[in-house]
């Protein structure tokens, strides 16, 4: 079997071109407001579009959307192009194909190459804004681009979390439309989280419904409908509802059982990619629903459409609001949608999923093409691929000539800087393996997905629920057991090499990611993962070669460059470790980890605060609330001959997250002003927060200063 992942975007070529771009549209109900509308963007993550009353009046979950649905048009079959968060959003955003955009899977960063919304809008004078309700959506994976404020502060009780709920998110926005000044139009992008697995609804919400999966996720569905109403009615309390353009979808939809699978992100079938769309024109009062195909990718040319902003280059997205062309002898071939899953390539090394939708004909591509009339079947029980194989044929040259088309046109996602704790929270999400780039392919040697499910399901959720629940006896046997089952599984190896990793048990742990290595010797991720752990057993020969096969492999991958700086800084090479950094930098000049380390680096290992001055206050300026940036530029200008000015940021950093360093660093800069008492008192509370680690290097610095201090009032 020859190899399938190679993590770059690319496509084959075919003979024909795909004859999808028709003439197409919605007609064009009312002409946009002759002032620039405000624009509302609400994104319901993980919201089957039969769970909303007005598609489906058996599920009478959502009273505020239905309401709003009878002054606004209806899209009874609107299609999201990949059933996961952040590559779906992305062309939400870019109104572009995953194909096109490069972000297939979570975890990486959407390249700046890609305009989106935000950044148009912004262009044609726009205030915007984005509020996101969980770790998939924050700003280190580069849907920030464009927006003036984008909160994704997703931490309770100084801990990280990795969503808010509805309640919160809400009142985040209608705090933000309170601010708004009436000067310039704006753009909001709401986002809530809620619907997502694992569901767990408030009270008052969960126990209206029945102990099911199922039936939990219906009630999460209800408490965020609930929210939502919160919102539209302070836009109406402001006078902005009427002539504003607001807009109600949903990223991708849930697999509720439906051909075996419990969530998301693996099949493309209805439930998972059918997503509602609500869009309410400018002085819109009579409702519209229109049936033909339609996609997330058409939000942002739409929206252009309706504020008079010219939409973005290489888009495959269509303005709604264009009219109809007339019908006739002469009227346009059926308009087909993209949806792609790339989890069976990278998680099984089976063969991804690929398809096109229509209003009528829908076709699967992998190892055992699906045909199926969504017309007459429209829960997808009757697979039509060898009953018609002239339509089967047909689907799969459109398909093979989409992937022709847009070769030259893809772009490819970056490595988002992601640390392990994020990784771990988007672990805990069910997003294994997220923040791996790759391709997408179209013809490949390798498994149907369909004959995995099983295996899928005890993966990322047999498997997860054990590690959730802290078994971590238990999630290993289960993962040998799969790691038996499919030798051929790169994420299975990987995780029991994680699960061994945790357990101490080091050498096991390093032949199940040679087995990743073996499987897939062009991923550069695993390769840091296994110098890592070299790292860790003392093995420092065998780490740096494997982050500089990993560096040859992607010369600007950030986490080797990362590492490396580590590794040389135990070594005690802080030189060579600011070559590392600034290699970094020179990749990513927005990259604020580095930036601080190099900061860090700087004062406290080459004695150079004056070198450290510019990539501090430049982690400032990225990241203003970022407690670390303002405490390390703090702790640089205290090292600069600024100590007053110093103040002020080391103040700031620890009200917003007190943490020993920054509690320390405020101390020892009292201290260097003779405010002595009050150093005293930043020290003492720098080692409550230590607690009793005595191990930690903290612990005989603040020792030194408490003695070196006296107790309080021996200063005065």
């Amino acid at each position: 079997m020859r190899s399938r992942i190679t993590w770059i975007v690319r496509v084959l070529s075919a003979a024909a071109l795909l004859a999808v771009v028709a003439w197409w549209a919605v007609p064009r109900w009312l002409a946009p407001a002759p002032q620039r509308p405000n624009v509302i963007l609400i994104s319901i993550d993980t919201c089957r579009a039969d769970h909303l009353g007005c598609y489906d009046p058996a599920n009478p979950l959502t009273p505020t959307i239905d309401r709003f649905a009878e002054t606004a048009t209806l899209f009874a079959n609107a299609v999201a192009p990949v059933p996961l968060t952040l590559p779906s959003h992305a062309s939400m955003l870019t109104g572009k194909i995953p194909l096109v955009h490069g972000t297939h899977v979570n975890g990486v960063l959407v390249s700046a190459k890609n305009v989106t919304l935000a950044e148009v809008l912004s262009e044609a004078g726009y205030d915007t804004g984005a509020i996101v309700s969980a770790i998939v959506l924050d700003r280190r994976q580069g849907l920030d681009q464009g927006f003036g404020t984008y909160n994704d502060r997703l931490v309770e009780a100084g801990a990280p979390r990795t969503e808010r709920h509805a309640r919160t998110t809400s009142q985040t926005a209608m705090h933000w439309l309170s601010q708004r000044s009436g000067q310039r139009p704006f753009f909001l992008f709401l986002h809530y989280f809620d619907p997502h697995e694992p569901y767990l609804a408030p009270e008052g919400y969960a126990d209206r419904f029945g102990p099911e999966d199922a039936q939990q996720y219906a009630a999460e569905v209800a408490y965020v409908d609930h929210y939502i109403g919160q919102v539209l009615d302070r836009i109406k309390e402001l006078g902005l509802y009427e002539s504003s353009l607001i807009i109600i979808t949903s990223d991708h939809g849930e697999m509720l059982g439906e051909h075996g699978e419990i969530d998301h992100g693996y099949f493309i079938y209805e439930p998972a990619i059918k997503v509602p769309l609500i869009v309410k024109l400018p002085g819109q009062r009579q409702p519209q629903r229109v049936e033909d195909a339609v996609g997330l990718v058409d939000i942002v040319p739409t929206v252009c459409s309706a504020v008079g902003a010219e939409p973005p280059a290489d888009i495959q997205g269509r303005d709604l609001l264009s009219p109809r062309p007339p019908v006739g002898p002469a009227e346009p071939p059926e308009r087909y949608l993209y949806s792609e899953s790339m989890r069976p390539l990278i998680f099984y090394n089976a063969h991804p999923l690929s398809g096109l939708v229509g209003r009528r004909w829908k076709y699967i591509h992998s190892a055992r093409p699906e045909l199926y009339d969504l017309l007459a079947d429209p829960n997808e029980t009757n697979d039509l691929a060898k009953a018609q194989p002239d339509q089967t044929m047909l689907m799969s040259r459109r398909l093979r000539a989409l992937f022709s088309e847009l070769a030259d046109r893809a772009v490819r996602a970056e490595q988002a800087d992601l640390d392990s704790r994020t990784r771990e929270l988007l672990a805990g999400l069910g997003y294994a393996g997220a923040g791996r780039r790759m391709e997408m392919v179209y013809d490949v040697d390798g498994d149907d997905a369909k004959d995995l499910i099983d295996y899928h399901n005890a993966f990322t959720h047999d498997l997860l629920d054990l590690c959730r629940e802290g078994k971590n006896a238990e999630a290993m046997e289960l993962c040998r057991k799969l790691v038996a089952q499919r030798p051929q599984a790169t994420q299975s190896h990987a995780s029991l090499g994680n699960l061994l990793e945790l357990a101490g048990r080091h050498e096991e742990a390093v032949l199940h990611y040679d087995r990743c290595v073996e499987l897939d010797p062009n991923e550069p991720m695993i390769r840091v993962a296994r110098g890592d752990l070299y790292a860790t057993m003392g093995r420092t020969e065998d780490a740096l070669t494997d982050y500089q096969e990993a560096l040859a492999l992607d010369p600007g991958y950030i986490e080797a460059h990362l590492s490396l700086a580590q590794m040389y800084l135990r070594q005690g090479q802080p030189d060579k470790a600011v070559q590392a950094y600034e290699a970094v930098v020179a990749t990513r000049p927005g990259h604020v980890r580095a930036l601080l380390n190099l900061a860090s680096l700087y004062v406290d290992h080459l004695h150079a605060p004056d070198k450290a001055l510019s990539p501090a206050e430049r982690a400032v300026e990225l990241t203003p609330a970022n407690p670390r940036a303002l405490g390390t530029y703090g702790w640089v200008l205290a090292h600069v001959g600024k100590p007053e000015e110093a103040l002020t940021y080391l103040r700031s950093a620890v009200d917003i997250a007190p943490t020993v360093t920054g509690h320390y660093w405020l101390g020892w800069t009292l201290e260097q002003l003779g405010q002595t008492d009050e150093a005293i008192a930043q020290y003492e509370t720098a080692a409550d927060l230590l607690g009793d680690a005595q191990a930690n290097p903290m612990w005989q610095t603040l020792t030194e200063a408490m003695q070196r201090l006296g107790p309080p009032g021996s200063g005065d």
